[in-house]
């Protein structure tokens, strides 16, 4: 338990050091929200905004994912393998990834709300969307900490993150879409298969990348 609080430091350390990125993944969400204010001030149906914001998201997802390649060097990471496990590894770096764009995440909700107002969500629990995000933003980090490993050991690691990244993502979105959609608009009949196959795409790739890393641990 101890080295894997000390993992999680090193990650939220790492990234204080690298406060650029940070801005940057912050900007691009406030960007890409402020665009769409500007192309359509009036635009109020719950189902677009909602599907631009879960849109945003996996872009910002991507561009979380990628900070690694900077902000980790590679001294760092050979240091990392003399001390912990590849299972070890992978489940604190997909957790912290997780929590991470929870974060971000929620932040560009913030921004959607800010700038579009909230008389479009006809939802009245905020801690029920809250939880939602959370949801969808552990799928995401799971699934891109997985893939973006995976990527690393081949020679063209962007191309494999982006061919990969997307056909794993498929499902989330079609299932951020279900529940997000079910929470804000009140259409109960989709809110139980959404919050199904969020759950599964926590644990299937969470369960992959544990079975799988190992034999990516080292090159």
């Amino acid at each position: 338990m101890q080295k894997a609080f000390q993992l999680f430091l090193f990650f939220v350390r790492t990234d204080m050091k690298n406060r650029s990125a940070l801005a940057g993944i912050l900007l691009f969400g406030l960007c890409s929200i402020y665009s769409a204010y500007l192309m359509n001030k009036s635009l109020v149906e719950g189902q677009y905004l909602v599907t631009f914001w879960i849109l945003s998201i996996l872009f910002a997802g991507f561009y979380t994912i990628q900070r690694d390649d900077h902000g980790h060097a590679k001294s760092s990471q050979l240091f990392l393998y003399t001390l912990v496990s590849p299972r070890l590894y992978i489940t604190i770096k997909s957790i912290y990834s997780g929590l991470f764009l929870a974060l971000i995440n929620s932040l560009q909700w913030m921004f959607l709300l800010f700038f579009f107002g909230n008389d479009w969500v006809h939802g009245h629990s905020a801690s029920l969307i809250l939880l939602a995000v959370i949801a969808i933003s552990l799928a995401l980090g799971i699934t891109l900490s997985f893939v973006h490993g995976i990527s690393l050991k081949t020679q063209q690691p962007g191309s494999i993150l982006a061919i990969l990244g997307f056909a794993t993502l498929i499902p989330i979105l079609f299932a951020s879409v279900l529940l997000m959609q079910s929470i804000v608009l009140q259409t109960q009949q989709n809110a139980d298969w959404g919050w199904l196959l969020i759950l599964m795409m926590i644990a299937l790739p969470f369960a992959l990348s544990n079975v799988l890393y190992p034999y990516l641990w080292r090159d």
